[in-house]
């Protein structure tokens, strides 16, 4: 009644599914899968899997660009002044009983993001539009699996503002929860238990960072260290290769 975006649930027993079989039973094309490790109720409680986000915002040096319901946004400034007001325009009230994740903004921050943070640490990288420094999914439709109750919730956000009404919000979303839980009762197609293909013949590696280059990097890396400058620095080389198998497999 305050206008507020809400968590709308199916709860579903758990016992024979993973994030894995969850993800797969969504059957979208792009999503994600935060799997909680064996840890105990206090750190590996929750997974959470999506494959069907609404929008999705990929963020530069300048800003970022928005995209929802087949239209794309600009938006300029400081890029984590960008993420922050994404952020807020798709928060969620927190109600009693839910698990800690609530929809939002799923995504990264790169190893390219430093400047942002710190003003110091030099930007020479040149933007790569075939791996963002930044990119984050708006994720309204969602499975979060519960390994202490065994559960599933098949979560679905309802969102007054985009409605002419609370009712209206929340039949919506209830629609959308229960054809999520529709989905996650189905058994598996056979078709996913197949081994990912095999590559044929030689992979070409294409490497951006030479060895005798790399090696060099090692090597000053090694003076900061000795002169307090640093304690740990990650280098990285970057190899591309075509014809790899699927990301999932």
């Amino acid at each position: 009644e305050k206008g507020e975006a809400v968590p709308v649930s199916v709860v579903l027993p758990a016992d024979l599914d993973t994030p894995l079989s969850a993800y797969l039973k969504l059957g979208g094309s792009r999503g994600f899968i935060l799997e909680s490790c064996l840890g105990g109720e206090r750190f590996g409680r929750y997974s959470h899997v999506g494959t069907s986000p609404v929008g999705h915002l990929r963020l530069d040096s300048q800003g970022g660009t928005l995209w929802r319901g087949g239209e794309s946004r600009r938006l300029d400034g400081k890029p984590l002044d960008v993420l922050r007001g994404v952020w807020r325009d798709n928060a969620v009230a927190m109600l009693p009983g839910e698990p800690p994740f609530v929809g939002g903004l799923v995504g990264y921050l790169g190893y390219n993001c430093m400047p942002w943070f710190e003003r110091h640490v030099p930007d020479r990288h040149a933007s790569d539009v075939t791996f963002p420094d930044s990119e984050w999914l708006l994720c309204d439709d969602f499975v979060t699996l519960d390994s202490r109750t065994q559960t599933l919730h098949a979560t679905a956000i309802a969102r007054p503002s985009r409605h002419g009404s609370v009712a209206q919000a929340l039949a919506d979303a209830q629609a959308r929860a229960e054809s999520i839980a529709q989905r996650l009762l189905r058994p598996l197609p056979p078709e996913v238990y197949a081994p990912a293909p095999q590559a044929t013949g030689e992979l070409e590696v294409k490497v951006a960072w030479d060895r005798a280059g790399y090696e060099a990097a090692v090597e000053r890396v090694k003076e900061y260290i000795r002169a307090g400058d640093c304690m740990q620095v990650v280098l990285a080389r970057r190899f591309e290769a075509r014809g790899a198998p699927p990301p999932l497999s």
